[in-house]
């Protein structure tokens, strides 16, 4: 009994939605008319005229140019000779259980720079790596009076463009690319020594 309500449910609805299309297509002559060729019904449109504002902006089929992006001119650049493998001569008594990366950052005429922020990025033990340290704060000045240093890790690794340095200022403002560098687990490898100066 049930299955017999639903049905005439559908039917009712069907029979409504036809009453109600061909209302619609009575008022409205800009809807496609029903003809029968052959068998088949196809549906044609009675106008194709559209009728547009004298005001309205039609868009080109012509496609803007994209803006192009030019890269920002960096200030700093890794002075020749850097990266530079070194042993740990700033923690002698860590021996092969210290690796980090230190050096300065040098203006046009060869003078420290302090207070940039030097960002150290890469992997350690499948584990996300990221140190910010500010130029001018190594410990003892063993790299200079601008000296800057970061701990990588308590092992000497092997890596290749595993770890990448940059350089920016207090402002967040980008002062040198990305330069990916290599490590070694060598022990008398084990300290990067990286140096910038300004171009």
């Amino acid at each position: 009994m049930k299955k017999a309500f639903f049905a005439l449910g559908l039917m009712c609805i069907f029979l409504s939605s036809c009453v109600l299309l061909d209302e619609l297509w009575a008022e409205d002559p800009m809807l496609p008319t029903e003809t029968q060729t052959s068998g088949a019904t196809e549906i044609v449109p009675t106008s194709t005229k559209i009728t547009v504002p004298a005001n309205t902006v039609i868009p080109s089929a012509t496609p803007l140019p994209l803006p192009t992006l030019t890269p920002t001119a960096v200030p700093y650049a890794l002075q020749p000779g850097t990266p530079l493998y070194s042993s740990n001569f700033g923690y002698p008594d860590a021996g092969c259980n210290w690796m980090g990366v230190g050096g300065q950052i040098f203006d046009e005429n060869g003078k420290p720079v302090i207070n940039l922020v030097v960002w150290i990025r890469g992997n350690v033990d499948d584990r996300p790596f990221e140190a910010v340290v500010l130029t001018g704060t190594a410990e003892g000045d063993k790299y200079g009076p601008g000296g800057y240093e970061a701990l990588l890790s308590t092992t000497a690794l092997e890596t290749t463009n595993n770890f990448s340095i940059q350089v920016l200022d207090l402002n967040g403002n980008l002062l040198t690319d990305q330069i990916f560098f290599d490590t070694h687990a060598a022990c008398d490898q084990n300290l990067i020594l990286i140096n910038f100066t300004k171009k």
